[in-house]
């Protein structure tokens, strides 16, 4: 029992055994005699210093009196000695009769102007005295207290009535340098008599520092207690209060409170009737106008019979209705109860009730949900099932399943989530997604997945996942001991990468916007991943892939795709990937790509719509760099690449010995539908610092040969590539390229073209010298712009 009970405890008894020796005194002796030893007792006993500044006056018939007027308490000097208590007056009767056969029955009890002050101060010390209580304890009808003395107070709790009224409390904590203090306080009683129902009324405004808030409380109802039987009841109460403060989320708020209740302790039972609560506020986090919340239900429970029901909940939230209820039983035997709950909400609006709450979000129509739930702690089970959520246009269910619920559970469930539109979905969210290139894609969803888990461990299967016209497919386990641990599978049998890509406009305006200058913040997988994807047939970037597949690993952050290979135009590809996803301007990357057999001609058909080139390919690349941007990684690349076009023909180029007859067959190439063949196509470079240099370029159109050597510049993409063209008829040609690599500038060697020009006239002067005179420029001129058409740049 607590410091300040044992010492009211105490005082009460002093009280009572004050009167009762005013009564054995007898009729004719003045009270006010025995201020002094009163005061005298009250200071050997509790501490405390007390002064009676108004008189005593004492009633003995038809009951024992004693009224106090204008008492003072202080607390004991080792506790600062500052006043504790101050009383107005105070009005104490116990019944005649009852004292004179040995009982003591109290009568009514009134106290005005009560005001007691408790302060700690920066040690934690109370200004209360330690009363010498060694024990409380009820016996029958009385309260009875025994001191460290072993002196025994008895006390019948049963009271005609009480009153207390304009008294006040306030307890100023020097420790967390806070106040609080009701002032106002008032309250009064029926008779207070065991097991007999009694009006209860109190009021009080309270106030405090910290937070800073202030409000009202009233009570009200019918109370009823057996204390030895532990019986308590409440009913038809009312309570209302209000609260007002700086210090608080909300500017002001009020709350309601009716109901019965009753609780035995004797018989293990509780009972709530007619439960209803009502809370509103405005302002702070809570709009200007208001917003608020009610609840109503009914409770019960019997422990004996190990049973508990929670009926007719209903909960309103600006809108938002809950309702449902809970049952339980078999709550008396160890680990066996078994509990069941359904509960659902009203179809609501969210953009309306949150708007009442100051919050505005788009409008995304309605929403509900409901689910039933149940347990049985002695079979170790528990159930979750006809979970169903709507809201978005999205429609979810689901269950759950567990067993051993009492040890390491097992559970199992699936998911379910029927066709959706994802467009819609994020629209209604207020973010909506970017126009795709198809208007169709990302307007269809629909997953459903079946689940486990056991300790640390958690798995997942997907039974379906579509998204627009691909079937997937995903499984995912995940370990968490020490480090998590995940692995998955993904497959896909069909999927148009393209149809998902940016609209031009979209894509301008994305490139448009700011450029975000700060470092990017480095990526940590807190878990080791492996997997594997595969894909049946792929198209990304123009290009038709088949069979893709890719193996990768993440551990300590590094990525490893080890390998990655697909089908694609009669060829295969192989390649390899090693980062770190930590990023930033040292984070290393290792690549290699290996491609064979590739067709040419479709895929730069598909890529850009008309090919100039044929034949099968092959492409060998090894490569490292480091950094987290494209243009930092290509400006450190190191390593070697090499290519090689075989059996293949320039499409739209006639090389063969009549085109050298005339300039205009030379500047026609390019643009008809001629074919060359040619032999190969190679070259090979090394890389380093992002610059590939390489001098062995051969492309062999027999009878007509081209050699090349030089640089390209990877990160700024630029170069300076000279290439040497010998075609038959003609002296070689040198031509250099320089500048972008997109649109580079061809130039030729000046004394080489007028070689070339020299021998073109000499040789139409003496074969056919009409052509000198009909046909502008030379045939060393066409060939040159012939090499231009070829490299599909602009000519100098």
């Amino acid at each position: 029992m607590n410091r300040p009970l044992k010492l009211v405890l105490f005082i009460a008894g002093g009280l009572v055994a004050v009167m009762a020796g005013l009564f054995a005194l007898g009729l004719s002796l003045d009270p006010n005699m025995f201020k002094g030893q009163i005061v005298k007792t009250l200071k050997a006993t509790t501490g405390l210093e007390t002064s009676f500044d108004g008189p005593i006056k004492v009633t003995y018939f038809p009951s024992v009196g004693v009224q106090l007027n204008q008492v003072t308490v202080n607390a004991p000097k080792e506790s600062g000695g500052a006043r504790l208590l101050k009383l107005g007056r105070a009005e104490v009767s116990v019944k005649l009769m009852p004292l004179i056969s040995g009982r003591i029955e109290a009568g009514e009890m009134t106290f005005d102007a009560l005001d007691v002050s408790v302060t700690r101060d920066e040690k934690g010390r109370l200004n209360l005295p330690t009363p010498p209580v060694k024990e409380v304890k009820l016996e029958g009808e009385k309260v009875v207290v025994i001191t460290q003395s072993d002196e025994r107070y008895a006390i019948d709790y049963q009271v005609q009535d009480v009153k207390i009224t304009n008294s006040r409390f306030s307890f100023d904590d020097r420790m967390t340098k806070n106040t609080f203090a009701v002032t106002d306080l008032n309250l009064s009683t029926g008779s207070v008599i065991r097991g007999k129902s009694f009006p209860v009324k109190l009021a009080f405004n309270y106030q405090a520092a910290s937070p800073d808030a202030s409000g009202r409380v009233e009570l009200s109802g019918q109370a009823m207690a057996i204390p030895e039987a532990l019986r308590f009841s409440f009913e038809n109460a009312s309570i209302t209060s209000s609260v007002a403060g700086k210090g608080l989320p909300v500017n002001s708020a009020q709350a309601s409170y009716t109901g019965s209740i009753t609780v035995d302790g004797t018989a293990k039972t509780f009972q709530a009737k007619g439960i209803k609560l009502s809370a509103t506020g405005k302002g702070g986090v809570l709009p200007d106008a208001g917003a608020g919340f009610s609840l109503a239900l009914d409770a019960a429970a019997d422990l004996t019979a190990g049973k508990a029901d929670l009926t007719g909940l209903t909960l309103d939230v600006m809108g938002f209705g809950l309702t449902g209820e809970v049952h339980a039983t078999n709550l008396n035997q160890n680990q066996a109860a078994k509990v069941t709950a359904a509960m659902a909400t009203n179809e609501f609006n969210p953009k309306q009730v949150l708007e009442k709450f100051g919050v505005n979000i788009q409008d995304a129509g309605t929403a509900k949900a409901r689910f039933k739930a149940a347990a049985d702690m002695g079979a170790g089970v528990a159930d979750l099932t006809d979970v169903s959520v709507q809201a978005l246009g999205v429609d979810i269910t689901s269950e759950v399943h567990a067993t051993n619920i009492t040890g390491v559970p097992d559970v199992k469930g699936k998911v379910s989530l029927a066709q959706c539109n994802p467009r819609q979905i994020m629209a209604k969210l207020g973010q909506p997604l970017p126009a795709s290139a198809d208007p169709a894609a990302l307007t269809r969803f629909q997953m459903a997945y079946d689940f486990e888990g056991h300790g640390e461990r958690f798995a997942l299967h997907t039974s379906v996942l579509k998204l627009d016209d691909t079937s997937m497919s995903l499984t995912a386990t995940v370990e968490n001991a020490p480090k998590p641990k995940v692995n998955f599978a993904f497959k896909a049998d069909t999927l148009d990468a393209d149809r998902y890509t940016p609209t031009q406009g979209e894509s301008k305006a994305a490139h448009a916007g700011p450029k975000d200058t700060k470092q990017q913040k480095p990526v940590d997988i807190p878990a080791d991943v492996t997997g594997t994807v595969e894909i049946g047939k792929l198209k990304a970037a123009k290009l038709h892939m088949q069979n893709v597949s890719a193996k990768l690993a993440v551990k300590d952050n590094i990525l490893d795709v080890n390998p990655a290979q697909l089908a694609l135009y009669q060829g295969a590809l192989k390649a390899t990937l090693r980062t770190d996803l930590r990023g930033g301007a040292g984070a290393p990357l290792a690549a290699t790509v290996n491609a064979d057999g590739i067709q040419v001609e479709p895929l730069l058909t598909d890529m850009q719509g008309k090919a100039k080139l044929s034949g099968r390919a092959t492409l060998n690349a090894s490569v490292t760099g480091k950094g987290q941007e494209v243009k930092q990684v290509l400006s450190t690349l190191n390593g070697k690449a090499s290519f090689a076009v075989r059996n293949g023909a320039l499409l739209g180029f006639d090389f063969s010995p009549d085109v050298f007859s005339s300039p205009e067959k030379l500047m026609a190439q390019g643009k008809g539908q001629a074919r060359t063949p040619f032999e190969v196509a190679s070259g090979s470079f090394s890389i380093a610092n992002g610059v590939a240099g390489g001098n062995d370029l051969l492309v062999v159109i027999p009878p007509h040969r081209i050699t090349g050597q030089g640089w390209v510049n990877l990160a700024s993409e630029t170069l300076d590539y000279k290439v040497q063209a010998s075609f038959v008829k003609l002296p070689p040609i040198p031509v250099h390229l320089t500048g972008n690599l997109a649109s580079p500038n061809v130039s030729v060697d000046a004394a080489a073209v007028a070689t070339g020009v020299a021998k073109g006239v000499v040789d139409t002067v003496v074969k056919t010298p009409q052509g000198v005179l009909s046909v502008p420029g030379s045939v060393g001129k066409g060939a040159l712009d012939a090499v231009g058409n070829i490299l599909g740049g602009s000519k100098k």
